[in-house]
């Protein structure tokens, strides 16, 4: 319920089925881990935080946290944290578009246009079009 809750855009019903479920079982891994991403979209972003380490405590194995904590700095304009999870990610996962646009993006936030440059040419390798307009736009020779 919780997770159709949130597939509906119902981000306080979706939290409320899955802080349920993590009483029910607190060590319901993917309960925090959903929880997190719907106080997450609600801006809740230091609870969500909360959850996704949590997540990461009950199952170290859950590395899509470390990007879902990233995407919590970011909107939170702490982009120094958001690049350190986004890097632990991409230390162990290399194939995730996303995660390295969300990094280049960062970086440019941090004017680090030669890193973030690298982070937007393997998101385009790896199939995303969003980044070669900003190939064009933030990157010399590209």
């Amino acid at each position: 319920m919780g997770a159709n809750a949130y597939e509906q855009g119902k981000y306080d019903l979706s939290t409320e089925y899955h802080s349920k479920a993590i009483i029910a079982n607190p060590k319901n891994e993917l309960g925090y881990l959903s929880r997190g991403k719907s106080l997450s979209r609600m801006g809740s972003y230091g609870a969500a935080r909360k959850d996704f380490l949590k997540t990461m405590q009950l199952n170290s194995n859950r590395i899509e946290a470390f990007y879902l904590i990233g995407n919590t700095f970011f909107h939170e304009e702490k982009f120094k944290e958001a690049i350190g999870f986004y890097e632990q990610y991409l230390s162990i996962d290399r194939g995730y578009k996303n995660v390295w646009y969300n990094a280049a993006m960062a970086y440019l936030q941090e004017d680090n246009k030669e890193r973030a440059c690298m982070c937007l040419d393997n998101a385009k390798r790896l199939g995303m079009v969003e980044a070669q307009q900003q190939i064009e736009k933030q990157c010399d020779n590209q």
